[in-house]
């Protein structure tokens, strides 16, 4: 499911199902809480590697600004390094 409708779509998915239910449980009968708590079961799944995927993406967002940050800078290593060679 991630895979094809990708990471935003999928969390869009998941909350959408997720308010259904939530509208499922204003009239509490078999017809309508069976079938909303099944599509809330298929979504979880999703939800949670997307939730992953988010982190990760995020994570590698921030080190890459980081490092552009940094390029034409001496690093507290480098610097480091260089005070104990003098």
């Amino acid at each position: 499911m991630v895979e094809r409708l990708r990471a935003k779509r999928t969390l869009y998915a998941a909350w959408s199902a997720h308010a259904v239910f939530a509208a499922a449980n204003a009239w509490p009968r078999w017809e309508t809480l069976v079938p909303a708590s099944a599509l809330v079961g298929v979504t979880m799944a999703s939800v949670n590697i997307v939730y992953g995927l988010y982190v990760t993406t995020l994570a590698d967002q921030l080190t890459a600004a980081a490092a552009a940050a940094d390029r034409g800078r001496f690093s507290l290593n480098q610097s480091i390094s260089q005070t104990r060679h003098v």
